[in-house]
This record gives C-alpha cells, structure tokens and sequence, in this order.
C-alpha cells in the first residue's frame, strides 16, 4: 500500500474540481509505479504562491504550471532517521490552478484534464522521471499518457458498475411490480439450484427473467 495522499487547495478549486478522484489518481499512479510506501502532500494554489516558490527553489522568477519537491533527493540516510514503523515523505506536488485553467482553454480541453495531467507529470518527477532532453521528455509524456487512458478506463468501468448499481436501487424502492418481479426472479433462481438445471435451462431461465423485468 501507498503512504496518505494529502490534498491542500489554497485557492477554490471550483465545482468542476473532484478533490477525491485526484487522490485516487494519484494512489493508483504510485502503484502503478510500483511505489509502495510514501506519503504524498499535494498543494492546489495561485500564481502568486507558485511564482514564489519557483523563485525561491529553481531562482525563476515567474509563475509556472506545476511544480514538484522530492524530499528524499540527495538522502540516502532518510531510513535511518525515520522512527520505526514511519513512512518516509516521498514529496510534494504544487499545481497552479489559474495556469491550469488557462492552459486548458489553450490546449481545448476541460480544466479537470490539465489538472489531472499537470499531477501525474508532478508525481513522475518525484519518482524519478525527467524531461531535460527531448528523448527524456518523449518517454516521460508517453507514459503520463498511458497513465492517464488506463485511469480513465479504470474509472470507466467503476462508474458503468456503480451506476448500474444504483439503477437497480432505485428500481427496488420505486417500481413496487419491478420488486415483485426481482422476488419471483430470485425464487426461480433458488430453485433451479436446488432442482440442479443444467446449462441450457440457466440460460433458458436467464432468458425469461430478463424478459419479464424488460
């Protein structure tokens, strides 16, 4: 298992923003990069907080879109110091949100897509990746690329199941023949496991169900 994902927006993320998908993105990114332990702290903010830190730490002074701190970079005595049992910080990801938004109406996609990329190419930076070259920066783009289509069928799939979930919810509680018919399914199906139908007549019985709730 990955370490807490910590999520901070000093500026409004605004209803377009899902706060928890993008801590599920970035656990499932850290799996999917075989990092099993780490905590992870990722601050949404401004210009104006990132043009400070892009100052401070990398001497730029301008706003840029992301930014990430590896805090194991440079200490291999990181384990040694940590007390037993505690996960080591793997590091920080800044993103500028208004960078964000402006980048995505440039590129014409949703802001909640520039988000999700400019944290993926965040997390890649802490886990080693690098784009100083172009060979570099082709493999790095190619793999958030990767990343972020799995995700989203990943995610694809989870919504279709949940979504059908709730659908036969709500067909429970407000179709009063739909539970009638659900009831009468379930008893069928009882009783074909006692009376031991064999293939065929499953699906037969499969057959006629469906039809009835159709």
């Amino acid at each position: 298992m990955t370490g807490p994902v910590q999520l901070t927006a000093e500026t409004d993320p605004g209803p377009e923003l899902d706060l928890p998908r993008l801590r599920r993105l970035a656990r499932w990114v850290l799996l999917q990069e075989g990092c099993r332990s780490g905590d992870v702290d990722i601050l949404l903010t401004d210009d104006e907080r990132i043009q400070a830190l892009n100052l401070q730490y990398r001497e730029q002074d301008r706003p840029t879109d992301v930014l990430a701190f590896g805090l194991q970079e440079g200490d291999a005595s990181v384990d040694f110091v940590l007390p037993r049992g505690e996960r080591p910080a793997l590091g920080e990801v800044v993103i500028s949100l208004p960078r964000a938004r402006e980048q995505a109406a440039a590129y014409g996609q949703s802001c909640p897509e520039e988000v999700e990329l400019l944290l993926v190419h965040g997390l890649l930076h802490l886990l080693g990746y690098d784009d100083a070259l172009d060979e570099q920066r082709r493999h790095m783009q190619a793999r958030q690329e990767q990343l972020l289509r799995a995700f989203e069928r990943r995610t694809s799939l989870s919504l279709s199941f949940a979504r059908a979930f709730a659908g036969l919810s709500d067909l429970w509680w407000t179709q009063r023949n739909a539970r009638l018919h659900l009831t009468l399914a379930l008893a069928a199906v009882l009783l074909g496991l006692i009376l031991g139908l064999s293939l065929p007549e499953w699906a037969l019985l499969s057959l006629a169900i469906a039809v009835v709730l159709v």
